[in-house]
């Protein structure tokens, strides 16, 4: 996510939708409260920074599968969702 807002969004939706945890990937992300955030997800849903994908790839859960989110996939509403997942979201302006 490019601002605060967003990463303030991502976690609240990410609790309304039942995740574990969530977690970025590089620098570019802040987590200080937000105002996007009403529900204080940080006291609920735990987040994890990982500096580069070779970092998150040496802790990623064993026979949990990547599941990429774009636009023009296949709906989620159509989507079988396998029982444990990690749900890819990419930078809004890098993909």
């Amino acid at each position: 996510s490019k601002s605060q807002v967003n990463v303030g969004t991502l976690w609240r939706s990410a609790y309304q939708l039942g995740a574990s945890y969530i977690f970025t990937i590089g620098n570019r992300n802040t987590w200080e409260k937000t105002s996007s955030d009403t529900m204080k997800t940080w006291r609920h849903v735990p987040a994890f920074r990982y500096a580069d994908w070779d970092a998150f790839c040496a802790v990623c859960p064993h026979a949990t599968p990547w599941v990429a989110i774009e636009m023009g996939g296949t709906p989620l509403d159509d989507f079988v969702h396998p029982d444990r997942a990690i749900y890819l979201l990419g930078a809004e302006d890098h993909g």
